[in-house]
Order: C-alpha cells, then sequence, then structure tokens
C-alpha cells in the first residue's frame, strides 16, 4: 500500500488508530453517535454488517475489550483495509469478505447477541451514483436493503439479540416496517437534529429486539448550540470517541 494514500488517524479511545484512505469514504460523526448508543456487555458476540475500514469494532472494542466482534465487508479494497487495522491495533476482530446481505449463508443462524451498521442511507434510483465503487457502495443501496438487513438480522440473532443502528430521520417509518415485517420489535430510538431551532440534519438512532418489548423514545440529541458550537453531550462524546480532528459533520452520507 501507498502511504500517501492513507492517512493514520488517532482515534484515542483505547489506544487506537485508524488508516483512512485520503481521497475515499471516511468514517462521519455517524459511527460516533452510533457508538455511543449501542448497549454491549463484557463477552456479547457483535456482528457489523458493512464495516468499511473497520472504525466501529475499534470504538466498541474501546467501550469494552471483551467484546467478541465479527465483521462483514463485501468491498475487497475496504475489507483488507479493515483486516491491516485490526492487526495494527491488535484488536481482536475477525474480519470476513462476504456479502452482508447474504451473511446467513456462511455465518451460524442465532449466533450474535448484538448486530450492529452504518448503512448507505440513499435508495440508488434517487440519486447519482459516485464514480468509485467504494463510496458507492458506502451511500447508497447499491448492494444494500433495509429488506435484507432486517432478514439477515433476525436469522443471526439470538433470542433477545439487538440491532442497532443510525438511518435519516426521514426513513424512519420506511425501516421501521421493514423491521417490524421481519420481527423484530422497535426498543429505543432517538432523533438527532443538528440545532434545536433548525432540524434540518435529521439522523434518529434506533434499536431493535428479537422479542416483544416496549418501545423507549429517549429526547431528541442536538449536535450544535445556536452559537454553533457542540452542545455539552456532543462535547462528552467527543472526549470519550473522538481523536484528532478526524472525523467530518455527516459529509460522508451527504447524498449522491
Amino acid at each position: 500500500m501507498n502511504k500517501n494514500e492513507f492517512t493514520d488517524d488517532d482515534l484515542i479511545l483505547g489506544g487506537y488508530r485508524l488508516l483512512q484512505k485520503r481521497d475515499g469514504y471516511r468514517f462521519s460523526l455517524d459511527a460516533l453517535l452510533l457508538a455511543a448508543f449501542v448497549p454491549v456487555f463484557p463477552g456479547a458476540a457483535v456482528l457489523d454488517l458493512g464495516c468499511g475500514s473497520g472504525i466501529l469494532p475499534l470504538l466498541l472494542l474501546g467501550r469494552e475489550p471483551s467484546l467478541a466482534v465479527t465483521a462483514v465487508e463485501k468491498m475487497e479494497g475496504p475489507c483488507a483495509l479493515a483486516r491491516r487495522n485490526m492487526a495494527k491495533n491488535k484488536a481482536p476482530v475477525t474480519v470476513l469478505l462476504g456479502d452482508a446481505m447474504e451473511a446467513d449463508r456462511f455465518l451460524a443462524a442465532f449466533s450474535f447477541d448484538l448486530i450492529v451498521t452504518n448503512p448507505p442511507f440513499y435508495p440508488v434510483a434517487k440519486c447519482r451514483l459516485p464514480q468509485k465503487q467504494e463510496i458507492a457502495a458506502a451511500k447508497t443501496e447499491l448492494f444494500w436493503s433495509p429488506e435484507g438487513l432486517m432478514d439477515q438480522s433476525f436469522s443471526l440473532l439470538r433470542e433477545r439479540g439487538r440491532l442497532a443502528l443510525i438511518f435519516p430521520g426521514t426513513r424512519k417509518e420506511e425501516i421501521c416496517a421493514r423491521a417490524a415485517e421481519a420481527g423484530l420489535c422497535l426498543e429505543r430510538s432517538r432523533d438527532i437534529f443538528s440545532k434545536k431551532t433548525n432540524p434540518g440534519f435529521s439522523r434518529v438512532l434506533l434499536q431493535w429486539i428479537k422479542a416483544p418489548c416496549r418501545q423507549e423514545k429517549l429526547p431528541p440529541l442536538s449536535i450544535y448550540t445556536e452559537d454553533g458550537d457542540y452542545t455539552q453531550e456532543m462535547k462528552r462524546i467527543f472526549e470519550i470517541y473522538h481523536g484528532t480532528g478526524t472525523v467530518s459533520c455527516g459529509d460522508a452520507h451527504r447524498q449522491p
């Protein structure tokens, strides 16, 4: 690998570092928000579907080093980079090259306590595909679908296992309907806005469980104050998860 192709970013958390392509898909604030939202417990079996360069496994291991993490990535380039990042950090993560939408073909059913994913946000029919396939796969549903994710999750989760993701607020009803059809119950949700008075940047954190449950709707999270500074809650998240200026706030998921 050409060293000039990559940045070597300090995640601070757990002493981990992350190699990312300078001109490729780079992780965004969405990964930090998801990692802070996800429920983890010692020894849990965790699956990251569509791991990219491997940011979520490292963030989660930074919170709970005893996790048993498996990561799946379809694209050969990001998969190789994720493997390199795990080796670089001596992180005990199994990175598999494979299609996340067919993961039940090579992973055992009912074997995970938690599935996490920072999925593509945009249907292919509603946007112009980026020229680089790696970026197109990360931003659009080129190789991914809400239906496929929910079917895979139901198959791979243990009883009372959970699925957690971040998604556009405008598509919340759509993805929740697909989850219900697959047999998953919405357990927790949290709306995310840029500012309280200007919710133009809209995300939602969602967590389902493979069991009947009551839904808990958490208070909304605002990223910025009215003065343009980060809110106190966002500063606390950055203190835990954010390294040396490596994160773009949502640009990685801007619609093509």
